[in-house]
């Protein structure tokens, strides 16, 4: 085992050993994730280590990890937790100061790609708001970012099994509307987003 793992499980006791050998804390496993990814992939996994999961985040951003470290996707431990609808984690990692506008390898921020999964599951406008609040630039190419992508079960993590269906229909229309701003998107998707104040 190591603080990968462990953080995936859970061990708080463990990692917290790992964390006293620099060598460990920035470590990655085959999917090229960190202890910081392997976390959050733990508590999407098993929803129940969540708070066990919160408290290992904290220790981990209190030590020199690479808070904005890509996995082999390009995906950072902010893309993981906010498109996974992870509100505590997602504000702890912006209160320590994330690269909030840091893109995956399809040139997909947090922002965007929430933006895209908030048609098939309208749970995210916290996240999209905690996003915006903390400085999230608005996607370049309008609101068509909301790509294919969004709609495929393996994209994210085929070995997590992550996205199972989805809502073409959504997307499509996503994608015939183009919004040029956060306040025209929420006026012309009203029906799909909660008012925020």
């Amino acid at each position: 085992m190591d603080i990968v793992q462990a953080a995936y499980e859970g061990n708080v006791q463990l990692v917290k050993q790992y964390l006293t050998n620099e060598n460990e804390i920035n470590k990655r496993n085959e999917y090229g994730e960190t202890a910081l990814h392997s976390v959050l992939m733990g508590i999407v996994d098993n929803p129940e280590q969540s708070e066990v999961g919160l408290m290992i985040v904290r220790l981990l951003l209190s030590t020199n990890i690479d808070k904005n470290a890509k996995d082999n996707k390009g995906q950072t431990a902010l893309f993981i937790a906010a498109i996974t609808n992870q509100r505590e984690i997602t504000a702890e990692l912006l209160k320590n100061k994330v690269d909030v506008d840091i893109t995956n390898d399809n040139n997909e921020s947090a922002l965007s790609f929430v933006l895209a999964l908030q048609h098939t599951n309208d749970q995210y406008g916290y996240i999209i708001d905690l996003l915006r609040r903390n400085g999230a630039q608005w996607p370049e190419s309008s609101y068509s970012v909301a790509h294919t992508q969004a709609q495929s079960p393996e994209y994210f993590h085929s070995n997590h099994g992550m996205f199972k269906g989805s809502n073409e229909k959504s997307i499509s229309e996503i994608n015939s509307h183009p919004a040029n701003n956060f306040e025209e998107y929420q006026q012309e998707f009203q029906h799909y987003l909660p008012k925020f104040s």
